[in-house]
């Protein structure tokens, strides 16, 4: 028995014990060699005992672990993109010094929420994203001042529930990066379009570079290995 989950040109196959890996792997070489004329990263691929080591897809780290009888899947922000998510939204608040204006309020906070809606599907996403929000609120307070306990209607409709400190630029309020809990992923299909009295309800992505790799996953792909 094996497992699937891929994206583009990167996936994971999923076996129950080292001899099924081995086999699978060596198959996989095989036909993307031949059929596809394809080398595979030698660094990159590799075959991971998840009961011991952490595999990584997509900017997401997990592990199986132990939950009474059972194993269970633990999931983490990989290192890597932990660094990148940081980097990001300290040159989004140095941006913010420059320009107090609305508007740009509404960029950082598009970052965010992109950000967010992506690395939800990590189990332990609430820990990882406490750590980095730490160094934010440090670098919030250096750049733009005093938090504040002011929060408006936006604010209070998408982070009902939450008691964070938070910080106001041209009376608008900056979103809290921390403030997110572990939600599980569904299916995106591409067949499906969202209408509402005739008015087609469209998804615009941020432009920025360095954050569109987070909202690839709405992109509809085909794989000549997998259809």
């Amino acid at each position: 028995e094996v497992r699937i989950v891929r994206y583009a040109d990167d996936f994971k196959l999923f076996c129950r014990d080292r001899g099924s890996a081995e086999k699978m792997f060596k198959l996989v070489k095989i036909f993307l060699k031949d059929r596809l004329k394809l080398e595979i990263s030698e660094k990159k691929s590799k075959i991971v005992n998840l009961r011991k080591e952490f595999s990584i897809f997509l900017g997401i780290k997990f592990k199986a672990v132990k939950n009474r009888k059972r194993l269970t899947v633990r999931s983490y922000v990989s290192d890597k993109a932990r660094k990148a998510i940081l980097n990001l939204i300290r040159q989004e608040i140095k941006e913010l010094q420059k320009r107090r204006t609305a508007l740009q309020v509404l960029k950082f906070n598009s970052v965010i929420l992109g950000i967010q809606n992506y690395y939800r599907m990590a189990t332990m996403v609430n820990i990882d994203f406490r750590k980095i929000g730490y160094i934010v609120n440090k670098s919030l307070m250096n750049r733009i001042g005093k938090p504040s306990d002011k929060k408006d209607k936006k604010y209070k409709l998408r982070y009902k529930g939450y008691n964070f400190q938070v910080w106001n630029v041209a009376e608008t309020t900056i979103f809290t990066l921390q403030a997110i809990k572990f939600k599980i992923p569904k299916l995106f299909s591409a067949k499906k379009r969202v209408q509402k009295e005739e008015k087609q309800i469209e998804i615009i992505g941020v432009e920025d570079p360095q954050i569109r790799a987070i909202l690839r996953l709405q992109r509809n792909s085909t794989c000549e290995v997998t259809g």
